[in-house]
């Protein structure tokens, strides 16, 4: 046996870090580990963390974060397959909670790990941990790739979406293609000039249309940060699609070569997989427990995030606080059992992440007709409107309208009836008009 460590932290990411940061100030001795060089190393792109993060009562420390920039709104461009844009729109927050900061996870990453540091956990990197110690149906400990056993009271799980350890653990198994995506992301920089006179110093694009075709579910985003962007594109694991080709058509197009082409350099790209929705947020649950006898699974192996409102960054660190403040409460009380960890369910089902993870009429409508039937019937929907814009709508453009509402035809007209109020105040929220 290699070592005794009260916590044993598998990730050092967005949860992790911030698990392995929280126990460490309770006093407990922690391990993090981290399977690349760097922490971060492992993440696609950057992303958008909330305002509603900075609220959030623990993560004060956030005032002092790595930011980028700030956005206030969203513009979405319907384009057509060369690039042409006969329609966009563009939304501006009136209230801070509804937008946020562009991050990049690297440097994130980094900033969060050396506060688990400074709190005294102790970091090991170039580690990967592939499987776990079981003693008498309780987790124990982990094992690393190289047959090392590294003993702890309890191990909390933040090793992403793929989620070995969780597996290992038998606590979740693995995320259906349907709710996964693969994502390619370049990495360009450019001017602070030419990023405000492209309307992008505080307002990111998404893009829909016939540019992106509706069966990879998914549209191409460009997020803003300083003297740089991020351009990506994802792909649903289950369309069988190669994201990178798409990407390569957008960077072809009209709209590229217009706009971005001769003021941009690329310096780097990026490929990950990275989960769609949360995985406690259907009928069909893919995760039904998030805790187990010596174990707590936080981050996006626990499936805490909202792609809806951006919430995976700030998702991941409410459970990675709320994993390091139930082990050292289970530890103090030696009772580190299923029952003496399940205050974990209970902390985080009254913080607001859960509650953007289980509005009721997205779940609902998820539950009805399924993810990835919801995305490719928006995209079905642009793909009609762009082609009308240009006056070449096709027959088959009508057909894939037409097949995309089949599934909804039975559940629309109840779910309207019951939930339209609800429809409408979440408009409203995601306006900025209420809070």
């Amino acid at each position: 046996m290699s070592g005794e460590y009260d916590v044993v932290v598998v990730g050092s990411a967005f949860a992790g870090a911030v698990a392995a940061k929280t126990a460490a100030e309770k006093g407990l001795r922690v391990l993090l580990l981290e399977r690349s060089t760097e922490p971060g190393e492992k993440i696609v792109s950057g992303g958008i963390l909330t305002h509603d993060a900075f609220n959030e009562p623990g993560l004060e420390f956030l005032k002092d974060a790595p930011l980028e920039r700030e956005l206030r709104g969203v513009r979405w461009i319907m384009a057509d397959e060369h690039g042409e844009v006969p329609l966009d729109f563009t939304f501006r927050s009136t209230d801070d909670s509804r937008v946020g900061y562009t991050i990049y996870c690297y440097d994130f990453c980094k900033w969060l790990t050396q506060l688990a540091v400074d709190a005294g956990a102790q970091f090991r990197n170039n580690t990967t941990a592939v499987d776990v110690i079981k003693q008498d149906g309780a987790i124990k400990g982990v094992v690393t790739e190289h047959g090392e056993k590294i003993n702890s009271q309890v191990v909390i799980a933040a090793d992403g979406a793929k989620s070995l350890i969780g597996i290992r653990a038998g606590i979740r198994r693995k995320y259906p293609p349907e709710n996964i995506e693969n994502c390619v992301v370049l990495d360009f920089t450019i001017s602070e000039s030419d990023i405000r006179r492209l309307d992008l110093a505080d307002t990111f694009e998404v893009y829909f249309g016939t540019l992106t075709p509706a069966d990879i579910g998914s549209y191409v985003w460009i997020f803003p940060y300083k003297q740089s962007f991020h351009l990506g594109v994802g792909a649903l694991v289950s369309s069988r699609k190669n994201p990178t080709i798409f990407l390569q058509r957008f960077l072809k197009s009209k709209l590229w070569k217009d706009r971005f082409e001769d003021i941009t350099k690329l310096r780097a790209w990026m490929w990950n997989t990275v989960p769609l929705w949360s995985a406690l947020d259907r009928e069909k649950r893919m995760l039904e427990k998030t805790h187990g006898n010596g174990i707590l699974i936080a981050g996006d192996a626990a499936g805490f995030l909202d792609s809806f409102t951006c919430a995976g960054f700030y998702g991941a660190m409410v459970s990675g606080m709320l994993a390091g403040e139930t082990a050292a409460e289970a530890i103090s009380k030696g009772d580190t059992t299923e029952e003496g960890l399940s205050t974990y369910e209970e902390k985080y089902k009254n913080r607001l992440i859960w509650r953007l993870m289980q509005r009721p009429w997205r779940r609902d409508l998820i539950a009805a007709i399924g993810g990835q039937k919801i995305i490719q019937l928006s995209s079905n929907i642009s793909n009609y409107i762009v082609r009308r814009a240009f006056d070449q709508p096709k027959p088959s453009d009508l057909m894939f309208l037409l097949t995309g509402l089949l599934p909804a035809l039975r559940y629309i007209g109840p779910f309207l009836n019951r939930k339209l109020p609800i429809l409408f105040d979440e408009l409203m929220l995601l306006t900025g008009v209420t809070k």
